[in-house]
């Protein structure tokens, strides 16, 4: 026809008796348990009117032998990478066939696979391993077949200098991560009991925080036992601000709860601008709260802010005016019933914890049986949750200790036999001595005093004691 080469018939694609004999597709017989193409029918039954059987198109034929395997021939096709394959319409031959979803392609640009010959075969490339199947189906490589590693390769010990036995190397130094009112939460719900102390500057804060204490209390009682006030009436902002930041900067890991000074908290809008500033200011993590129920709507307010709030009943000192002096609180029915309710308003206001003080033992634990938040008691027994001590009655700075605490030191014999010590090596002049002092070297002390030979004039004698103005 015209624009057909000569030489050249147009393919019947196996539907004619001509056709080229189809050989099975490559690697079909190596392959056990896969099934053959769905259109080929080898068992169609006997051929009708006697006529011998032809293949249908895209049928192939049952009987196949070596001998019938047709040589590449001017008919067969060869691309740029030397393979002979075969032409449009013209059955595969063996061990050259192409997928069936390829060769629906026709003579559209393909994608290889990677066991396949490449445009040049003689450049040497790796061997690779066969397609899985469910690349001979058609289908996407894995995603970590398609290319080789990127980055390190695995092995057995880090591609660093580090010896077996060495201690181990870190880029960066090691930080310890503060505690939050979640922590404390789950001391509580694991059965933890709570061991709290009070801290009011860097070195005290710091040792109780490498004790292990979890939570750190900057209370007002600071005017009392480091400033001298005869109630923690009279302590500021300022003041609590300043110590709760020194207290912030020796602990490192230890929950700082801050103490709302005396009025800092009389209405939800100073409570949250007063203990905005302990968090942004000073760091603190927390602030505590002196009240019950006439508390209830400022802890929910600093509780809707973010802020963390802790509860206070029973004793509390800011109200030391009103209560007249230090005495246990709830010993009767009304005061009992009346510190149940403080306890329950304050728990759901939202605060994460509860100071109980001065409250007998076994209210103490019934309010603690009735509520999901800790209770921190100090002069409440042993059925609260956790405990919290002033420091000094710890450390047993005062002769007085009160009933609730118990002194684990006496740092006021220590200080006291020290400073007593100290006093007598002073007027007895042994301190400071040789190990305590500093010497300079005697030649460059008699220059400074006059005493050296350059200072001396000839026939003037030897000059003595400190050399004069214009000499210096």
């Amino acid at each position: 026809r015209r624009g057909r080469p000569a030489g050249l018939r147009r393919p019947r694609h196996g539907g004619g008796r001509r056709g080229l004999h189809p050989g099975p597709r490559r690697g079909h017989q190596a392959r056990p348990g896969r099934r053959d193409d769905p259109r080929a029918r080898p068992d169609a039954g006997p051929p009708r009117g006697g006529r011998p059987h032809r293949a249908r198109h895209g049928q192939r034929r049952c009987a196949d032998t070596p001998a019938a395997r047709p040589t590449p021939g001017p008919r067969r096709v060869r691309r740029r990478d030397g393979v002979a394959r075969p032409g449009g319409g013209q059955a595969p031959a063996q061990g050259g066939g192409l997928a069936r979803r390829q060769r629906r392609r026709g003579d559209r640009i393909r994608v290889r696979d990677g066991h396949e010959p490449g445009e040049h075969p003689g450049r040497g490339r790796e061997p690779r391993r066969p397609p899985a199947a469910s690349e001979a189906r058609g289908g996407r490589p894995h995603p970590r077949s398609r290319g080789a590693r990127v980055g390190r390769t695995r092995r057995g010990r880090a591609h660093c200098g580090h010896r077996t036995g060495d201690p181990p190397m870190s880029a960066q130094p090691e930080t310890v991560r503060r505690l939050s009112v979640v922590d404390i939460a789950k001391l509580h719900a694991d059965g933890v009991r709570i061991a709290m102390l009070t801290a009011y500057d860097f070195p005290t804060a710091a040792l109780v925080d490498e004790a292990g204490i979890p939570m750190i209390l900057v209370g007002d009682s600071l005017g009392q036992v480091m400033l001298g006030y005869e109630t923690t009436v009279r302590v500021s902002m300022d003041e609590m601000l300043h110590h709760t930041k020194a207290a912030v900067r020796g602990a490192r890991r230890a929950l700082v709860v801050a103490d709302m000074p005396f009025l800092s908290y009389a209405s939800p809008e100073d409570a949250l601008e007063n203990a905005g500033r302990f968090l942004r200011e000073a760091g603190a993590q927390a602030v505590k709260i002196e009240g019950g129920v006439r508390s209830a709507r400022i802890i929910e307010a600093l509780v809707k802010a973010g802020i963390p709030a802790m509860g206070h009943i029973g004793l509390t000192p800011q109200a030391i005016n009103a209560i007249g002096r230090v005495r246990v609180q709830g010993k009767t029915r009304d005061q009992a019933r009346s510190l149940l309710a403080d306890a329950l308003a304050v728990q759901e206001a939202g605060a994460f914890s509860i100071v109980l003080e001065l409250v007998p033992g076994q209210l103490a634990a019934a309010i603690t049986e009735r509520l999901r938040i800790p209770t921190i008691g100090i002069g409440a027994g042993v059925g609260c949750s956790g405990q919290v001590q002033v420091v000094t009655d710890l450390l047993g700075y005062s002769a007085w200790t009160p009933r609730h605490a118990r002194p684990y030191a006496d740092l006021r014999g220590t200080i006291l036999g020290a400073a007593e010590a100290y006093r007598r090596d002073v007027e007895a002049g042994v301190f400071p001595g040789d190990a305590e002092t500093v010497l300079m070297d005697p030649d460059v002390l008699d220059e400074v005093l006059g005493r050296g030979g350059a200072d001396r004039a000839d026939g003037a004698g030897t000059l003595s004691g400190i050399p004069l103005d214009r000499d210096l």
